[in-house]
């Protein structure tokens, strides 16, 4: 097994998830030994120590379109230089419920973040690989769960992985709970469903839009203009109760919408879904979002906003529109109804690629004041391919909680391959002899991007993808051939090339915050957010420009150039 000093390196000083020593009388909760005991502990008391920190971690593994469990699953398992001289024991959890032996030295597994930690600032000395304990293989059961007993403190690496399915490798502290959901390589098709959209009057509302609603980081939706008969045909939903709108559009402005909150697709025995008609309504009390996207550096140029509609654990994407020159931009939506909440993204791209992304959440009335600041970008991370693997180290940033290191195939068959994400500051894949991922001589496009998760949301690595963001920024992707030397640092990448992604249809959305929260899906099963092409972006009406500066002196009116669709391998 080569060398692998880039895979293991941890962040300076990060959180170490530590117990109590009973002999410690520091420590909050102890008390001081016994009168004429040794002041400092025996090999009995810490061997009593170590026990009493020691954990059991539970964890499953689904698949991330269906949710169902994936019963082939394998996690592997390390300790890293923290916690090497620790072997918890390692234990899959029976299909009857009962733990099978565990296999001869057997060892740890993974990693979660605490959201109370510091951010990391400083990546870590690398560690050879024979400073680490040596990684187990951990089966799971016909459900897809598993257990690991006697886990200590410290820092773990752990990749989760199954035939057909997108390896993911996180890296952190010792996790309270391992919940992995894996992408299928190929998905297999959705569920088709066809309806009507008609005006107020029993007309087909022909050029409105119909769009689904999709789960952050976990399902995909879908969007598309009706014919003019009114009709629409999806072909690829998923299973379950999703919510579907319509709405007719000036600019900015939705004039008339219609929501159905819940509508059953391939449920019960027989697996139908009906074909439902939405009803557009005039929207007479419009909530009105407006104010401006601001940058840290003049390169970095705010290019769109979207707007989504919060209903229940789905969203639903609406209008996506270009700010003005100054980043200034407005929108008229339909009132919401209890429960409900709009969603803002704001996308800036610079000249090289690169992308930065800030959220604002649970927006629930009127603001015309709002400002939405793009975050940094991460700094140039040190790429290190080694053998028939890929992994990369970096300098933290304090505006980010997590980062992620994602590789995608290139050409016709372009998929993620790979993904990796940490709290610190290193992460990579595991070795090719252990887990065989890339193929030698074959071309791959990696991204790196940094993540900022909405304050006060507890997560762990695992459940990132699907909690609230606050910002993220990605870097353009580089290019690399697997088992040779990388090109040149400055090599320039095409940011509008399609970065590990299958051909994108023009009639789907083809920008997704970089969240990396699944959207509207373009025919690739990528989910994106795609801006109406037929319409204008901030309109003026009548003439008069739509939004203000506080000086009350019109702004320039909004340029017309659509913004380049987004580099995919860049998409968080």
């Amino acid at each position: 097994m080569g060398s692998r000093r880039w895979q293991t390196a941890m962040v300076a000083g990060a959180l170490m998830l530590t117990g109590c020593s009973g002999n410690n009388p520091a420590t909050p909760g102890s008390v001081n030994p016994p009168l004429g005991a040794a002041a400092n502990p025996t090999a009995d008391s810490a061997a009593s120590r170590q026990a009493s920190e020691k954990v059991t971690v539970h964890g499953s593994v689904a698949d991330a379109r269906t949710g169902d469990g994936v019963p082939k699953a394998t996690i592997l398992l390390q300790a890293l230089p923290e916690a090497a001289d620790a072997v918890p024991l390692a234990v899959p959890v029976e299909s009857s419920g009962s733990a099978a032996a565990p296999a001869e030295g057997s060892s740890v597994p993974p990693s979660v973040t605490d959201p109370t930690a510091a951010p990391a600032t400083a990546s870590t000395p690398p560690k050879a690989a024979s400073e680490l304990a040596k990684p187990i293989k951990l089966g799971v059961d016909d459900k897809g769960q598993f257990e690991v007993k006697d886990l200590l403190p410290g820092q773990y690496q752990v990749t989760a992985y199954a035939p057909g399915y997108q390896p993911i490798t996180i890296v952190g502290v010792r996790p309270a709970q391992l919940h992995f959901e894996l992408s299928p390589l190929s998905p297999k098709a959705g569920h088709a469903m066809t309806g009507m959209v008609n005006t107020a009057a029993d007309k087909p509302a022909a050029g409105a839009r119909v769009v689904t609603g999709f789960t952050p980081g976990k399902t995909l939706g879908d969007a598309m203009t009706v014919s003019a008969d009114g009709k629409f045909d999806f072909k690829d939903l998923r299973s379950g109760k999703l919510p579907i709108a319509a709405y007719l559009s000036e600019g900015s402005d939705i004039t008339a919408w219609a929501l159905q909150r819940e509508i059953p697709v391939a449920l019960g025995k027989e697996k139908l879904t009906p074909s439902p008609t939405l009803t557009l309504r005039a929207v007479s009390s419009p909530l009105i979002l407006s104010g401006k996207v601001t940058s840290p550096t003049k390169e970095l140029k705010p290019r769109q906003v979207h707007a989504m509609l919060v209903e229940g654990d789905s969203e639903i994407p609406l209008i996506t529109r270009n700010p003005d020159k100054d980043g200034y931009f407005r929108f008229s939506l339909p009132p919401l109804e209890e429960g409900q909440f709009y969603h803002l993204v704001a996308m800036g791209l610079d000249e090289k690629g690169n992308t930065a992304y800030t959220h604002l959440h649970q927006l629930d009335d009127s603001d015309l004041k709002i400002e939405l600041a793009l975050p940094d970008l991460p700094a140039m991370p040190q790429f290190q391919p080694e053998e028939l693997a890929f992994g990369a180290s970096w300098s933290g940033s304090a505006n980010a909680s997590v980062y992620r290191l994602r590789v995608e195939s290139l050409g016709e068959d372009a998929q993620t391959v790979w993904e990796g994400w940490t709290s610190g500051t290193v992460v990579g894949m595991p070795t090719f002899e252990t887990v065989p991922i890339l193929t030698k001589g074959k071309k791959y496009r990696a991204s790196f991007s940094a993540v900022k998760v909405a304050g006060g949301t507890p997560y762990e690595l695992t459940s990132v993808p699907r909690a609230p963001w606050a910002t993220a920024a990605s870097l353009a992707p580089i290019e690399f051939k697997a088992g040779e030397p990388m090109a040149a640092p400055d090599q320039k990448v095409d940011s509008g090339a399609k970065a590990g992604a299958t051909k994108i249809e023009e009639d789907k959305p083809q920008v997704k915050p970089a969240d990396g929260k699944s959207q509207v899906k373009p025919a690739d099963g990528k989910s994106q957010v795609k801006p109406e092409e037929s319409k204008s972006q901030v309109k003026p009406k009548d003439g008069k420009p739509l939004v203000k500066p506080e000086n009350g002196k019109p702004k320039v009116k909004p340029e017309s150039k659509p913004a380049p669709a987004k580099p995919k391998g860049q998409v968080l």
